[in-house]
């Protein structure tokens, strides 16, 4: 009888689609936090208009400090900490739909569930970590920025009162909490596959596209083109980088 080799079964499987609809919570949950500061903040004697010069510094120091005040109450790890979980638990049914789409991939099933709940859970308190401390540089910012314009209207005489500052300012946190829940939702869904991923013993990826206009030119270049997954190459430098709808497509052999 003449040797032979078996061939091997070579499958993808992908990151899950984008969960749109906790990204919209999470974003919907941080925008309350900015609409119910804004109006405490408006009810000051001079919102309007400058009124005795005197009282300018001490009236902005009492802003600032009610800034402080209201912030301090946020919930922000209950909010993150529902977002993430939100994220985890379409990720898992989705990963696992895409999974059983693909007869040769049920091998993936059962090696799978044994190891999501540990790694998801070390991965949620990762990204929890970490967007606690977007959240809060984000109200730093919106602080300092309050105030350093407040000055800026007296001292340099820019035109702006005082309700004018305060609205561009929150209008401004308004858009980087909404960067940041669309940003963390995309980042998180790759991060829970990678994660998952890993132990199964992927080493490659083929890296695809949103294959639209809003695509990167950057990024469409590597679209279908083979990555470690591991290491500092370009296609986990792109997938990285903010507000990137890019996807991983983990190519196994068994």
């Amino acid at each position: 009888m003449g040797n032979f080799t078996l061939k091997k079964i070579r499958f993808t499987i992908s990151d899950p689609k984008y969960p749109f609809f906790p990204y919209k919570d999470y974003s919907k949950e941080l925008s309350k936090l900015l609409d119910d500061l804004e109006p405490k903040l408006l009810q000051y004697k001079f919102a309007n208009k400058f009124v005795v010069k005197n009282d300018i510094f001490s009236e902005i120091d009492r802003i600032i400090k009610r800034i402080e005040r209201e912030v301090s109450k946020w919930d922000i790890v209950k909010i993150i900490r529902n977002w993430a979980e939100s994220v985890a638990l379409i990720h898992d049914r989705r990963l696992t739909s895409e999974v059983k789409k693909k007869k040769s991939a049920e091998v993936l099933l059962l090696p799978l569930q044994k190891i999501t709940d540990k790694v998801v859970k070390k991965e949620l308190e990762k990204r929890i970590e970490y967007n606690v401390s977007l959240i809060k540089t984000v109200s730093e910012r919106l602080k300092s920025n309050i105030e350093n314009d407040l000055k800026r209207a007296f001292t340099d005489g820019t035109g702006e009162s005082v309700k004018e500052i305060i609205q561009k300012n929150i209008g401004k946190s308004h858009r980087n909490f909404d960067l940041i829940a669309r940003n963390e939702t995309l980042q998180l869904n790759k991060q829970l596959t990678l994660a998952k991923m890993k132990p199964l013993g992927v080493e490659k990826y083929i890296y695809r596209t949103s294959k639209d206009e809003k695509v990167r030119i950057t990024h469409s270049k590597l679209d279908g083109k083979e990555f470690e997954v591991e290491g500092d190459n370009e296609g986990n430098k792109r997938l990285a980088e903010i507000n990137c709808r890019c996807h991983r497509e983990f190519i196994f052999e068994i």
